[in-house]
């Protein structure tokens, strides 16, 4: 029905839609509220109805979850399915080195961020398939179980000789660089220098 650049789309029922019954809803207005804190604000007062996964930061749907008449469901993600992964650039230097990337993951303390940072909503990963697909291999095995002893190791035995590298984390909300930081601080306890690089989404 009506768009307002950087504010809101009005959509209406489609009287013709070719099954029967569908859409139930008259209407639906998706409203752009672009800082997290004032879409957990507008919820709350009433002001939205639903909230999409990500809109919120985790801290706040533990928080929500717990307000009269507010449910939670993590149904619906097997379509779309997003993943926090590290993409690493390989080329060149210690990162072409597998036994120092080897380190990495086992310094990686990959329940503590899910469990934290993204409020146990979510699935340890292992590998580039997200488990809520149907493509994903139901025997696979996550072998990198947080070890930083066993990080050590591996990075004392790889070609890293003390180099700063640079972690830029997705600039899209608060959870995504609190993974970056928790991922920092996991690589400076088994002694890999790390500097953040911030960002925007245009940059």
């Amino acid at each position: 029905k009506e768009g307002v650049n950087g504010s809101q789309v009005e959509l209406v029922k489609n009287e013709y839609y070719y099954i029967d019954g569908l859409p139930r809803l008259d209407g639906a207005i998706f409203r752009f509220i672009p800082d997290a804190a004032s879409r957990a604000i507008a919820f709350e007062t009433g002001e939205v109805d639903v909230m999409t996964g990500g809109s919120l930061e985790s801290a706040d749907v533990e928080r929500l979850s717990k307000v009269d008449n507010v449910c939670v469901t993590t149904e619906g993600w097997e379509l779309f399915a997003p993943q926090s992964y590290f993409q690493l650039n390989v080329r060149s230097g210690p990162l072409a080195d597998k036994t120092f990337r080897q380190g990495l993951m086992y310094a990686l303390d990959t329940e503590f961020i899910r469990d934290v940072v993204w409020g146990g909503y979510g699935e340890i990963g292992t590998g580039p398939i997200s488990p809520r697909t149907k493509f994903f291999p139901k025997n696979s095995d996550y072998p990198y179980e947080f070890d930083p002893d066993k990080a050590r190791e591996l990075i004392e035995a790889s070609s890293y000789n003390g180099e700063e590298l640079r972690l830029m984390p997705t600039p899209y909300g608060e959870n995504w660089i609190r993974t970056a930081e928790i991922a920092r601080q996991n690589f400076n306890d088994v002694g890999v220098k790390i500097k953040m690089i911030a960002t925007d989404p245009a940059g």
